[in-house]
């Protein structure tokens, strides 16, 4: 049987805000019921990696992210945060339990998704941050897009290991000259890091210390015994997982 016509589309309202960095604005719609269905499986498995994976596709395509060439690990979480509180409020109910000892009171709260930021730790808000390593040596280093990172993503979490740190590495300047670490390899870069003097891997371990990562800190009083607790939250999995 011939269709006279087709389904009617529901049009989907359309937000934005601004991301430091960005001369346009991010714009984002809500998610969709089969957007919604990928993410509560996601919930569900708690399997980080699955439910990263579901984040991901799920702000490339309700949002301007990948035309603005943001698409950071840190810049996907908080754009979905965006997304979800366009989609199902700005609130998310869960549970905690007190930790006093003697109490162990299980307790409904509400996150004010309004108050996630991102945290850049010591950090400035700048793509590339320069290490200096001594007067006339440095290398900058950045936090890689996720076409990069997904390669480092388990099912419990990110795998900051030796080919993370590498990947990281944008150049690295001597004097007047800059050496992008694209015309080196892996071994090349590992072993250029391994034979700087030891006080250099803490100006390294500053910046993987201070990845930036969405944050939420909350405030909370246990309604039997009064001890007050702060909830913090790092990470997208906190919110949800």
């Amino acid at each position: 049987m011939e269709k006279s016509q087709s389904l009617p589309i529901v049009t989907r309202p359309s937000y934005s805000f601004e991301l430091s960095g960005f001369d346009k604005k991010v714009v984002y719609e809500p998610f969709t019921v089969a957007d919604r269905r990928s993410i509560m499986m996601a919930r569900e498995m708690r399997d980080f990696d699955m439910f990263i994976n579901s984040v991901v596709q799920i702000t490339s395509k309700n949002s301007n992210l990948v035309e603005l060439g943001a698409m950071k690990l840190h810049y996907i979480e908080y754009t979905f945060l965006k997304i979800y509180a366009a989609s199902k409020g700005n609130v998310i109910e869960s549970t905690f339990t007190c930790q006093n000892e003697g109490c162990g009171h299980e307790m409904n709260i509400k996150i004010p998704l309004e108050k996630a930021r991102i945290d850049y730790g010591n950090l400035s808000e700048d793509k590339v941050q320069l290490i200096k390593l001594s007067d006339k040596i440095g290398v900058e280093l950045e936090i890689p897009d996720w076409e990069k990172v997904s390669k480092f993503v388990t099912e419990k979490g990110l795998d900051i290991g030796d080919k993370f740190v590498l990947s990281c590495i944008k150049g690295i300047i001597a004097d007047d000259t800059y050496l992008n670490s694209e015309d080196y390899t892996d071994d090349e870069l590992k072993e250029w890091i391994d034979n700087l003097p030891d006080y250099c891997s803490d100006k390294f371990g500053d910046f993987f210390s201070n990845i930036p990562i969405l944050t939420l800190s909350l405030p909370i009083t246990c309604p039997m015994c009064k001890k007050e607790h702060l909830l913090a939250l790092r990470g997208l999995d906190d919110f949800f997982i």
